[in-house]
């Protein structure tokens, strides 16, 4: 039977904030043409933020989604790469909790390191797309950098941009989201500290950007300083 990759990895994980794998169902061909995914009916991180709780702490949604992520970096017997990572990818239950889930880009760790990575982002990831072309942890940071921007702003990245042509150069030549496009309410520090986990975020070489850890930890910590939030005019 074909199984693809997001059976194949989903069904190995195993943690509360990655979407519980329940199974699937045959189509033709004994394939597969269905996951049911879970008995809950989850809004996405965008949907819910903006349509069901507009007042949600948005701070602890991503510090659970990057709890998810720590968990696939650090998978054992091999770290799992997402690489799908956008606010559309990241569930919130009917509690209210956040889930990543869908792993149709997923590989594990030891595929990247002996060259069967292939990235090509497809082209409803307009605004989330990255600067790589090899999946490796780097681009999950990248992409989370990407949707922390988005969260706590409430705009997409490049928003103004129009033309996937001009995307694609903009992000391709190391060029940054600005700090004018996406203003946010918090405290000075709070907001300068956001700015700057942002950028190490976004660092051209995947290699020098933060791990998954790390991220959550600064969010923590951006978090204790009163956090920042999308301010209210948007």
């Amino acid at each position: 039977m074909y199984f693809p990759r997001d059976v194949s990895i989903w069904k190995r994980v195993n943690h509360p904030r990655i979407t519980p794998f329940i199974g699937y169902t045959k189509g033709f061909n004994d394939r597969i043409s269905f996951c049911s995914v879970t008995l809950r009916r989850p809004a996405n991180f965008k949907a819910y933020t903006t349509i069901i709780n507009p007042q949600a702490d948005r701070f602890t949604l991503l510090c659970q989604a990057l709890e998810g992520l720590v968990y696939l970096h650090t998978f054992s017997p091999s770290p799992i790469v997402h690489g799908a990572l956008k606010p559309e990818n990241i569930l919130v239950t009917d509690e209210g909790n956040a889930e990543l889930c869908t792993f149709g880009y997923a590989k594990f760790w030891y595929e990247v390191n002996h060259g069967t990575s292939i990235f090509r982002q497809p082209r409803e990831f307009y605004h989330y797309i990255t600067p790589d072309d090899d999946l490796t942890p780097g681009t999950d940071i990248y992409a989370t950098g990407l949707t922390i921007l988005y969260a706590l702003s409430g705009k997409d990245p490049w928003h103004h941009i129009e033309e996937p042509v001009a995307l694609l150069f903009t992000v391709g030549s190391g060029q940054l989201p600005k700090w004018a496009d996406h203003p946010m309410e918090g405290s000075e520090a709070a907001v300068e500290k956001t700015w700057g986990l942002l950028k190490r975020c976004w660092h051209m070489s995947p290699d020098q950007r933060p791990s998954a850890q790390e991220v959550l930890d600064e969010l923590l910590a951006i978090k204790a300083l009163g956090g920042v939030r999308p301010p209210t005019s948007n």
